[in-house]
């Protein structure tokens, strides 16, 4: 069963728009970060504000724009939330121009090749190591049984 005019189909039709689809919304986005009292990443996980972002491009996006993630998300200043979303969207390009985060063989491409956007990693994994940006070792924290990854020099918590 489609929903009317904009023919997404009635079982989906709770689920936010891809950052790089031409029709999404970005005035909308910042309505929805700046009503939220969660912490950013739990926004960003949240597919009815944005869909496609899983927890490693999550991470990746955080680390890039030097957002902690567990900064409450109506916190943030509109600057900070346009700069959010910008390496959303450059973390994602990237990441479908690698092909994908691929750690295992489950998760391959129709010809068996695993995506390479791991090698590209800032944050997300490489708890520990030092942060490519300014040395200091990267977190990994549990969240939501996964994990977060960042770098508390870059990512300060406010």
């Amino acid at each position: 069963m489609l929903d009317g005019p904009s023919r997404i189909p009635t079982q989906v039709v709770h689920i936010a728009r891809d950052p790089l689809d031409p029709l999404f919304d970005d005035t909308e986005f910042r309505r929805a970060v700046r009503t939220r009292g969660s912490a950013i990443k739990r926004v960003l996980l949240d597919q009815q504000v944005i869909s496609g972002v899983g927890n490693i491009y999550a991470d990746e996006s955080l680390w890039a724009s030097r957002i902690h993630p567990e900064t409450r998300a109506g916190s943030l200043s509109t600057q900070a939330v346009n700069r959010l979303l910008a390496e959303v969207r450059t973390v994602l390009a990237k990441a479908l121009a690698e092909g994908g985060t691929s750690f295992d063989a489950q998760y391959v491409n129709v010809n068996g090749q695993a995506g390479y956007f791991a090698h590209s990693l800032n944050a997300y994994g490489r708890g520990g190591q030092p942060c490519p940006r300014c040395g200091g070792l990267i977190r990994r924290e549990a969240f939501m049984n996964r994990s977060s990854h960042y770098c508390p020099r870059c990512q300060r918590r406010r």
